[in-house]
C-alpha cells in the first residue's frame, strides 16, 4: 500500500492535517464496522481502512495539526507499506516462530467522541507484542488464545463431561501466563519503560525501574536498605532483608512490568539489586496478573490507583546475564506439558 492509496482509502486529500485524519478514521470505522452497520456501502473494509490509517499515522512523520504536510521521510513509507499487503494476515511487528500457536492482533473501534465501542481482529500470527498494540487488547488476545487451547483439549477427549469451573480457571491462568511470555521480548520493552545506565563491569546496560514492596504487615525499612530475593511463588518475587526476615513481594506501578520483569526472574536471566526508599506509597495499588483478570483489563489503564497502605517504595536495578538470549526456548514444552496434565484430568 502506498501513501496515495492510503489517502484514497480514507477518502481524504494528501496533506490532510493529523487531527482530521484521525477524525476521518473514526467516522469510517463506525460506518463500516459489522456490529454497527452490517451492510455498509463503503468500498473498503475495516482491515483496509485500519491499514491505511496506521500507515499514515505510524510510518511517516506527520506534523502537528495546522502544518498539515508530510516530511521528506514520506518516501520511507513506501518500503514499510509492504507489510500491509495483506492486512488480515500481516502485522508490522517481529515474530516468534517458536511460539506454541498463533494469536489475534486486536484493534479498538472508536465513535466520533473517541469512546471505545468495540474491537476487531486486524491480523493473526505469532507476532510479538509491541507498542502499536494496546496492552489491554494484548491481554485479551492471550486470554482468548488460552481459552481456545483448553477448548481444543476438552474436545480431544470425546466426552460430554466438562471440568469444574475452578479447575479450568486454574489451568487457564497458568496457560495464559506461559503464552504471554512467548509474545513478549523483555529487552526492547525495558528500553522503553526503564532508565538505562551502562554497567561498570562489562558495559552491559543496567535497567532502573521504580518498584514497590507489597507487605501484609507493617514493615520498617531504612532509606537505602538493601533487600534480597527470597523465593518466587505464584508469579510473585518475595523479598527479605539482610537478616532473612520475610518482608513481602515485589510490586509495580505499571501493570505491564509484571509480564515483562517477573518472568525474567523465573527464567534466571537477570541479576538484580533492590534498595528501599524511605517514602511510602499510599496511592497506588498494583494487581497480580492472571488469566481471569486478563479479560477484565480491556478498558483499564496501565496504572491502577486504588488507595492502599501496604506499599513501600523501592529502587530496582536489573541486568541481563550473558548468553541468556532474547527469548526463552522451553516455554513451548511447558505449555504442552500443562495441556497434557489438563487432558489427563478430564
Amino acid at each position: 500500500m502506498t501513501l496515495d492509496q492510503a489517502f484514497k482509502i480514507l477518502g481524504i486529500p494528501r496533506g490532510t492535517p493529523k487531527n482530521e485524519i484521525k477524525k476521518r478514521y473514526r467516522q469510517l470505522m463506525r460506518q463500516v464496522h459489522p456490529d454497527v452497520f452490517p451492510e455498509s456501502s463503503y468500498p473498503y473494509n475495516v482491515h483496509e481502512i485500519t491499514a491505511a490509517y496506521d500507515l499514515l499515522r505510524n510510518s511517516c512523520n506527520i506534523h502537528e495539526a495546522g502544518q498539515g504536510y508530510f516530511s521528506k521521510r514520506s518516501s520511507q513509507c513506501q518500503g514499510k507499506a509492504k507489510h500491509w499487503a495483506d492486512p488480515v494476515r500481516h502485522w508490522d511487528a517481529p515474530e516468534n516462530p517458536q511460539a506454541y500457536c498463533e494469536r489475534e492482533i486486536l484493534h479498538n473501534v472508536h465513535d466520533d467522541e473517541g469512546r471505545i465501542v468495540g474491537h476487531f481482529t486486524v491480523a493473526w500470527g505469532k507476532y510479538l507484542w509491541t507498542a502499536d498494540e494496546d496492552f489491554p487488547l494484548f491481554l485479551l488476545s492471550i486470554y482468548q488464545c488460552s481459552k481456545q487451547l483448553l477448548d481444543r483439549a476438552e474436545r480431544s477427549k470425546k466426552r460430554d463431561s466438562r471440568p469444574s469451573p475452578a479447575l479450568r480457571q486454574k489451568y487457564q491462568a497458568q496457560l495464559a501466563y506461559l503464552l504471554a511470555q512467548q509474545y513478549i521480548d523483555a529487552l526492547p520493552w525495558l528500553e522503553k519503560l526503564a532508565k538505562i545506565s551502562p554497567s561498570k563491569d562489562d558495559g552491559a546496560p543496567v535497567f532502573y525501574v521504580a518498584a514497590m514492596l507489597e507487605a501484609s504487615l507493617s514493615v520498617s525499612l531504612e532509606d537505602g536498605e538493601i533487600l534480597f530475593p527470597s523465593r518466587i511463588q505464584d508469579h510473585r518475587l518475595y523479598l527479605k532483608n539482610r537478616a532473612g526476615a520475610q518482608l513481602g513481594y515485589l510490586s509495580f506501578h505499571d501493570d505491564r512490568l509484571y509480564y515483562i520483569i517477573i518472568p525474567l526472574f523465573e527464567q534466571r536471566r537477570v541479576q538484580v539489586k533492590i534498595q528501599a526508599i524511605q517514602k511510602e506509597n499510599r496511592s497506588h495499588k498494583a494487581q497480580k496478573p492472571s488469566a481471569k483478570s486478563s479479560h477484565s483489563h480491556t478498558n483499564s489503564s496501565y496504572h491502577l490507583k486504588n488507595k492502599s497502605s501496604g506499599y513501600k517504595e523501592l529502587r530496582l536495578w536489573i541486568r541481563f546475564l550473558p548468553h541468556t538470549g532474547t527469548m526463552p526456548e522451553n516455554i513451548t514444552l511447558q505449555i504442552q506439558a500443562l495441556l497434557d496434565r489438563y487432558k489427563a484430568l478430564l
